[in-house]
């Protein structure tokens, strides 16, 4: 929301004259951490990750970070090199993306993997979407890839539908859901922790584990649309599409809310009380946010079935499935997560794209842009925390928002370059903006001379515990200053004759008349408005027309006002110090708001 300092102007008697920023957390790791992946250049902290098979085809574009080109069998995945995000109180990551200008496969993960893991390996391509693995028999050997390293969790944003699916061939065998879908695609799918199994068989490490949790269908299918593991038996329970029943890739590509080829994607993970996390996905899509995975509770075990075994070993050519094995799968999250994204084409293909990251704590302190406007040479103050928030309360619960929350002498600039300046910032040949921690304001005060636009982002972070940490700062948000052409608070005395405006010099005897400027048109009425120093004043002759006057003697048409009578001429005006406008002839109200 953004909040403006307004005046509300009656003209009483007669005329109304009317902004990633990454700040070190002091417990919690990198929160919080933004990156916009629009400079066309590779950030230093995102490492391209080496695939098991082929290349990485991972490009930075002004578009985004583009994963994949349109191009078959293309597969590139990256992590955040530098950046660790503890796990106590959980994270939120939302990201725009983009899945379109192809035929339809596969998709993106995003996976959170353990921070402890230095060089963490990449999943498989194809329909593992870099998380999960691929085994083979040994005809297609080269085919066999494990799954990600430290893996903890995996969101799949699966256009074919794959990431979700069991599938045991020749080429391709690995665990997951095995009921027949009404529609195969359009699936948001969350794959749990890595196995610590390592059998003989082909089932060594890396190759068991990431067990399908729950997956959802976006399109509102009639058949089957979603599945969910009983953590206690590992049995999947069905369910229908979504209501919403959209796709999630799309024809083309937009980065504006309002074309309904948008998408993008919210993720949070929120601490359970009786451990793990509860996970929700959203989707937006255009305008419109649907809720895809709603508090899917992630439990810290699982008994899950690897469902995709040989007779006897994947080492031979025999396509001849075996049982069915259950296992206990501890998914204790570790201490902290690094971030990934995969994307991966196959047979068919699509352009994948990442931009606008953020990763945050949930429960952030939320700040919100703010604007006001001032006279050149005039210093004002707005309240910037007024429509800001920030939380209290037990993570595990619903913590409360409020403005009383936030703590006042957590505030602090924070220049273009993103580096944090304190309460007091200079901005050569524009102004200084200073923040008092006492009365909560934000002064501005322009350099000498000084007209146009004035911007500074700030921050805030909460009153206590946890919240009171760097890791749950606000995003920035921007205090716009505008600094018009006007009077201000002045003991100057002003004269008007025609289209005139002259100064009244009291000092001299006789009192001189400088003049200071001439409008194209003629106005008389004149007065100065003490709410926000500009003059107004009425078009002459016999005219309803209500102007500003600028400093220079020109004036600006502010329209016709409702009410006012036309065929008289006004010939003088004041203003009180409610912003009252009062011009001789009649009593009229003017609302400068309307």
């Amino acid at each position: 929301m953004i909040k403006n300092i307004i005046f509300k102007l009656f003209v009483v008697l007669v005329i109304l004259s009317e902004s990633f920023t990454m700040i070190t957390a002091q417990l919690y790791g990198s929160f919080p951490y933004s990156e916009n992946f629009t400079s066309g250049s590779q950030p230093s902290e995102i490492t391209l990750m080496t695939p098991q098979t082929g290349t990485n085809s991972t490009t930075f574009t002004t578009n985004g970070m583009r994963l994949t080109a349109a191009v078959n069998n293309q597969f590139g995945a990256v992590y955040i090199n530098n950046k660790q995000f503890s796990s106590l109180n959980g994270i939120k990551i939302e990201f725009e993306y983009g899945m379109y200008g192809g035929t339809g496969a596969d998709g993106i993960s995003v996976f959170l993997f353990d921070a402890s893991v230095a060089s963490p390996m990449v999943g498989s391509n194809g329909g593992g979407l870099g998380y999960g693995y691929n085994r083979a028999h040994n005809t297609f050997a080269a085919n066999r890839q494990t799954g990600l390293s430290g893996a903890y969790l995996g969101i799949g944003l699966d256009a074919y539908g794959n990431f979700k699916r069991q599938v045991y061939q020749g080429d391709q065998r690995s665990n997951g859901v095995q009921a027949t879908f009404a529609q195969n695609g359009s699936q948001v799918t969350l794959r749990g922790k890595r196995g610590t199994l390592n059998l003989s068989n082909g089932l060594g490490l890396g190759y068991t584990g990431y067990p399908t949790l729950i997956t959802q269908s976006t399109l509102a299918t009639a058949g089957i649309g979603s599945a969910t593991i009983n953590p206690a038996t590992g049995s999947y329970i069905t369910g229908g599409g979504l209501p919403a029943n959209f796709n999630l890739r799309t024809t083309t590509f937009s980065t504006n809310p309002s074309n309904a080829d948008y998408r993008k994607a919210f993720i949070d993970l929120i601490p359970n009380a009786l451990g793990g996390f509860n996970v929700t996905v959203k989707i937006q899509q255009g305008s419109t946010v649907s809720t895809v995975i709603n508090n899917y509770w992630y439990r810290t075990s699982y008994v899950y079935n690897e469902n995709a075994n040989p007779v006897s070993t994947d080492f031979n050519t025999s396509d001849v499935q075996g049982a069915d094995a259950t296992y206990t799968l501890d998914t204790s999250p570790p201490a902290n997560f690094r971030i990934g994204f995969g994307a991966s084409n196959g047979g068919l293909n699509d352009i994948h794209l990442i931009r606008g990251l953020k990763v945050t704590l949930p429960y952030s302190a939320i700040s919100s842009d703010d604007s006001f406007s001032t006279c050149k040479n005039s210093s004002a103050t707005i309240n910037p925390l007024t429509n800001d928030v920030a939380y209290s309360g037990p993570i595990t619960g619903t913590p409360t928002a409020s403005s009383s929350n936030i703590d006042p002498n957590s505030f602090q600039f924070i220049d273009v370059a993103g580096t944090p300046q304190g309460i007091s910032y200079t901005q050569s040949g524009v102004g200084t903006w200073t923040y008092s921690a006492t009365t909560k304001l934000v002064t501005f005060s322009p350099a000498t001379g000084y007209t146009g636009t004035a911007t500074i982002r700030y921050n805030i972070k909460g009153l206590t515990a946890p919240y009171n940490d760097d890791g749950y700062r606000s995003e920035p948000s921007t205090i716009t200053a505008t600094i018009n052409n006007c009077f201000g608070c002045t003991t100057k005395l002003y004269l008007s004759q025609t289209n005139s405006l002259y100064e009244v010099v009291t000092s001299s005897n006789p009192l001189t008349y400088p003049l200071i400027g001439a409008a194209s048109v003629n106005y008389n009425s004149t007065a100065i408005n003490p709410l926000n120093g500009v003059m107004y004043g009425i078009q002459t002759p016999t005219s309803n027309v209500l102007l500003a006057i600028n400093a220079d003697g020109t004036s600006v048409n502010l329209g016709a006002v409702s009410g006012l009578p036309t065929g008289v001429t006004f010939n003088s005006g004041e203003i009180d110090n409610l912003g009252n406008y009062y011009v001789k002839v009649t009593l009229i109200i003017i609302n400068f708001t309307e």
